[in-house]
């Protein structure tokens, strides 16, 4: 009893003061008994007598019946009718259309094949309680008035809330629900009638285009790694295939069985035949599908009329035409399902069948998934294009030639049936990577997936510091598919040369160094001498001698310096320094070194004797580089170090940094070096040194920094550094 209203023994007190009758009997009869034209003492006998003598007449089925109710009231007995039809007229309409016909209304064809009559039980019920035409009279029944006027030993009430009301709804052309949420039978149609109203009108054409609209939702391609066109119902003549897109195919069903005649002849005259999918079926549904989707459509025409209307939307009437959008919407779907059973997809020989099960979620469905899912099942798509074995079957069964162009190889993907499905941009990330990682090599259109002959041995050097006193490089050597490396200073050295002794610090003055890999194994070729170059720097002094402005020109290393004092190109016309050299009016002042062949950059600086400090000329607002070398050798001052650079929007030059464990170990440290060129913010560096830290020791590392030098975003942030740190900087040191 936990669905009715009223308690087991104010039921039973009910059912003794009413007996042999319902209760409801006395409560419905109450509200019609005040009818114009109705007698009600006559009238009601009459009613009742003819109710009872149907109940045991003859033709009727014996059941028991432990109390007449609504329910028995037989609308089909022409008696009975004539006296509902008297008490009163204008629900005739509501009574042929929707609860008696002769087997032939909306209650009685959702009875057909069931056991019982519930459907008509419940429309006559609330046909009984409509009956009422005086003003402010009490009509319609509330869903718990409804179940517990059809109590019985016998009927699930559970059934009827769940079911049969809403299938009442959804197909009656006359019940209504009022505001008050009570179901009742009017002379006037419902939003179902204009529903069906508004169908008619539909031919098959609409119906179809509403299906295509339904079916590109159910199946819109979110991820697009599966399939990347849709066509929904096309005229098979007119498919067009494209080359790098799998096409999904949605088809009518063949009712003969198997796969459609249409689909087998279009796929044998295909070139592309692995960028083809069908979903189809093999018994038609399409009569229903067509019916259901011109529901949804009439729906939610209606739904449209409404907000331009401006009906509320706690409106009964609007709260129905949504409820019943979301059921049309769930018969849509239904039908879809029983519809489309079967996918085919491509393979060596055929188009494969699968068995397809469409399975919604609260109306809620994403065939993309379901697809893609039922097509990994049966190895036809793959997501593992990252593996190595993606890599050996795109060799193995896309390159017909050892070199090939990657049009090709990817036309050739969409020509076989056999090859996998996967992600769009699987082959061309395969692609990238394998050239990323000289597995494969790119040479124009062309792709050479090898095999490859042995690569020549060859050496990669990168200056780790300099002294910038006499110009001594300190290099890292790193050999490449070789272990021993030769060199020379005059002539390209060979085995017979000297030998690097120690690779990751090889310390030299000169200013040309050749070096040679060879591999000891002889698995790879010698390849070619690599030629190292020192590089010169040149820097200037100002000082002051009795008076006298001096310029001295330093070379690093030791070189031959040749200078001009008229702003002309010292490289054509110059002297050559000896020695420092007085300065007695304003200036531009060129000047180079070279040594053994090479040359260092023109030092170019104006000189006046009349400035404080002569040869210095900070332009406040150009980006600056003070080339000059910094060291910290503890990690408290390098983290405090970095984050004053960081405040300040200060960047790093030529940064070694150097960790190891406290206490030191010597298998345990880490050293990482940036060339001068490369600039490093002090956020940047302070995330690599954090992320290496805790591979040596994160709670006791030693931290050491070296910058060579610092970039300032303007001449003007410079010099308020100097001031803040009291630094000093020498002219030579300043490039803008």
């Amino acid at each position: 009893m936990d669905l009715l209203i009223t308690s087991p023994e104010e039921y039973a007190s009910q059912i003794q003061d009413s007996y042999p009758f319902h209760p409801a009997i006395k409560d419905l009869y109450a509200r019609f008994k005040e009818n114009n034209g109705f007698n009600q003492t006559r009238g009601l006998i009459r009613l009742l007598r003819s109710v009872v003598a149907n109940i045991y007449s003859p033709d009727q089925k014996k059941e028991n019946i432990f109390l007449i109710a609504p329910n028995h009231f037989d609308l089909n007995d022409s008696a009975i009718y004539n006296l509902i039809a008297n008490i009163n007229n204008s629900l005739v309409n509501s009574i042929s259309h929707d609860i008696a016909a002769q087997s032939n209304s909306v209650a009685e064809n959702l009875d057909k094949g069931k056991k019982g009559t519930v459907y008509q039980d419940v429309a006559k019920a609330i046909l009984i309680s409509s009956l009422a035409d005086t003003p402010n009279s009490v009509k319609g029944l509330t869903e718990s008035e409804l179940l517990l006027y059809l109590c019985a030993p016998s009927v699930d009430v559970s059934f009827i809330k769940q079911t049969v009301l809403s299938a009442l709804k959804t197909n009656c052309w006359y019940l209504h629900i009022d505001k008050e949420g009570k179901y009742l039978f009017k002379n006037t149609q419902n939003i179902v009638a204009k529903i069906n109203s508004i169908v008619k009108t539909y031919n098959r054409e609409s119906s179809l285009k509403e299906v295509r609209n339904l079916l590109k939702n159910t199946f819109h391609y979110h991820q697009g790694d599966v399939y990347q066109d849709l066509q929904i119902l096309p005229t098979i003549d007119l498919l067009q295939i494209i080359p790098d897109k799998v096409t999904l195919v949605v088809f009518e069903p063949n009712t003969g069985g198997g796969i459609h005649p249409k689909i087998k002849d279009f796929y044998e005259n295909l070139t592309f035949k692995n960028r083809i999918l069908f979903l189809s079926g093999e018994r038609s549904g399409m009569e229903s599908l067509l019916h259901q989707a011109a529901n949804v459509k009439a729906v939610q025409h209606v739904l449209s009329e409404m907000q331009a209307d401006k009906v509320l939307t706690n409106d009964p009437q609007y709260i129905e035409a949504n409820d019943l959008e979301v059921k049309f919407k769930h018969y849509f779907n239904s039908a879809a399902r029983e519809t489309f059973t079967k996918l085919f997809y491509p393979t060596k020989s055929l188009l494969m069948e699968a068995d397809f099960s469409m399975n919604f979620h609260s109306n809620d469905y994403r065939g993309e998934d379901q697809i893609r899912e039922t097509l990994e099942g049966k190895q036809k798509f793959t997501r593992a294009t990252e593996e190595d074995l993606f890599r050996q079957k795109c060799e193995a069964r896309l390159f017909a030639a050892q070199v090939m162009e990657w049009s090709e190889v990817k036309k050739r993907a969409a020509m076989q049936p056999e090859w996998q499905w996967h992600n769009p941009s699987g082959l061309d990330k395969l692609k990238e990577k394998m050239i990323r990682q000289e597995g494969w090599r790119e040479n124009g259109k062309y792709i050479d997936k090898g095999p490859f002959p042995p690569p020549e041995t060859s050496v990669s050097v990168s200056e780790i510091s300099r002294d910038e006193k006499t110009g001594t490089a300190s290099l890292r050597l790193v050999p490449s598919h070789g272990d021993t490396i030769y060199y020379d200073f005059h002539s390209p050295p060979t085995t017979a040369s000297l030998q690097v002794k120690e690779h990751s610090k090889f310390e030299t003055s000169e200013m040309r160094v050749q070096f040679l890999c060879v591999d000891s194994t002889s698995t790879h070729p010698t390849g070619k001498v690599f030629h190292w170059t020192n590089r010169i720097e040149l820097k200037y002094r100002i000082f002051q001698n009795n008076g006298t402005l001096f310029v001295e020109l330093q070379s690093i290393p030791n070189g031959e310096i040749f200078y001009t004092t008229d702003g002309s190109n010292p490289k054509e016309v110059s002297g050559k320094y000896e020695s420092p050299f007085p300065v007695k009016q304003k200036c531009l002042l060129q000047a180079i070194s070279r040594k053994d062949g090479i040359e260092s950059p023109i030092l170019k600086f104006e000189v006046d004797p009349a400035e404080t400090k002569p040869g210095v000329k900070i332009d406040p607002i150009k980006e600056l580089i003070w080339k000059k070398g910094f060291r910290f050798d503890n990690t408290n001052e390098v983290y405090a170090k970095l984050t004053q650079y960081q405040k300040n929007s200060i960047s790093l030059l030529g940064v070694r940094v150097y960790l190891s464990p406290e206490p030191e170990d010597a298998q345990v440290w880490s050293e990482l070096n940036f060339g001068d060129k490369v600039k490093l913010s002090a956020s940047n560096l302070t995330q690599i040194i954090d992320t290496i830290r805790p591979f040596i020791n994160d709670q006791g590392s030693i931290i050491q920094l070296d910058i060579a030098g610092l970039q300032f975003t303007n001449g003007h942030s410079f010099l308020e550094w100097l001031k803040v740190e009291n630094l000093e900087f020498e002219p030579g040191e300043i490039k803008q």
